[in-house]
């Protein structure tokens, strides 16, 4: 889970060191190989793309690794990427990986060449988790967010004029009236209720929604605290009324571009059960389900489970 990791962020500009990884955002999707790994920055030594945002993680008894983020618009702006190829000058091969990446495919699962080395595809940041571990997804999902955000505006929403990346910290500046916006998080509550031994696990009602059991969650509306929120959306989406509401932990989830809080409360006694059936209905089902009868059905990667294990093991 995110909060495994000792992160932080380091703003000045520096040369990658041996084995360090890029992190390449395109629509979406981040640059990975066949095992779900980041290239090495080694591959990327042009003095031009001077990579700025370094994300450095460690976990315990582990190496330290950094993550640079450089965007599709750097690469473009450099005449490094063509469509879906990313095209590297021979004279900044400095890897094994190097050659793979001259023929880099965006739209195509990877293919072994004649060869015999792997091409670099990009994909959904949650793949690496499988392969790299969770520092390299969280990195990959953070410059994820920041794409999206570099990419939402590109213009001032005041007076129009371009935005440009300040020096000195993350945070954009328009070069017409100097408005200066940072990136955007939107705050999100978790929310485990339970009655004695019992959770609410709920599904989501959308079809494209994620299909296993989660707990109650929505964002924190303007002007709201997130213990208003909480019993808002317990109310709106279980119709049950809450009080001892006690804070669990947090996690950024790039993805929604939020910051997810996890809280536990207890359900009023004689409240029962209500869904919304007004048409606008979130949830398909809400159920009690005894600590003894709750069954994994996703890892800890996510708050939500980490919530339901914590539950089940009785830590909470």
């Amino acid at each position: 889970m995110f909060q495994d990791i000792k992160a932080r962020l380091i703003w000045e500009e520096r040369r990658p060191g041996s084995g360090d990884r890029a992190v390449i955002v395109k629509d979406g999707t981040v640059l990975a190989g066949e095992k779900g790994q980041l290239p090495p920055m080694d591959v990327l030594t042009d003095e031009d793309l001077r990579p700025r945002y370094l994300l450095t993680m460690k976990q315990e008894d582990a190496e330290e690794t950094s993550y640079f983020y450089i965007s599709e618009a750097v690469l473009e702006e450099k005449g490094l990427l063509s469509g879906a190829v990313l095209q590297m000058p021979a004279r900044d091969m400095r890897s094994e990986s190097a050659a793979a990446l001259q023929t880099l495919s965006g739209t195509e699962a990877e293919e072994e060449r004649t060869d015999g080395e792997k091409v670099f595809a990009f994909r959904h940041p949650m793949g690496l988790y499988r392969h790299e571990g969770i520092d390299a997804n969280f990195a990959a999902a953070t410059a994820m967010h920041l794409a999206k955000w570099y990419d939402d505006n590109r213009l001032c929403g005041h007076c129009g004029s371009v935005m440009e990346a300040v020096g000195d910290e993350r945070a954009l500046e328009c070069a017409g009236c100097g408005r200066r916006i940072y990136p955007a998080i939107a705050p999100v509550v978790i929310v485990g209720v339970t009655r004695g031994d019992e959770i609410l696990l709920t599904r989501y009602a959308s079809a494209n929604g994620y299909r296993r059991h989660a707990l109650i969650a929505g964002f924190v509306e303007v002007g709201e605290t997130l213990e208003r929120a909480i019993e808002r959306e317990v109310y709106e989406e279980a119709g049950l009324k809450v009080h001892h509401i006690r804070y669990f932990a947090s996690q950024p989830w790039a993805f929604s571009q939020s910051l997810l809080s996890g809280f536990f409360c207890d359900a009023d006694e004689g409240s029962e059960i209500s869904l919304n059936t007004d048409g606008k209905e979130e949830l398909a089902e809400a159920v009690w389900v005894r600590r003894e009868d709750i069954e994994p059905e996703d890892n800890t990667f996510s708050l939500t489970w980490t919530m339901i294990r914590a539950f089940k093991e009785g830590l909470c």
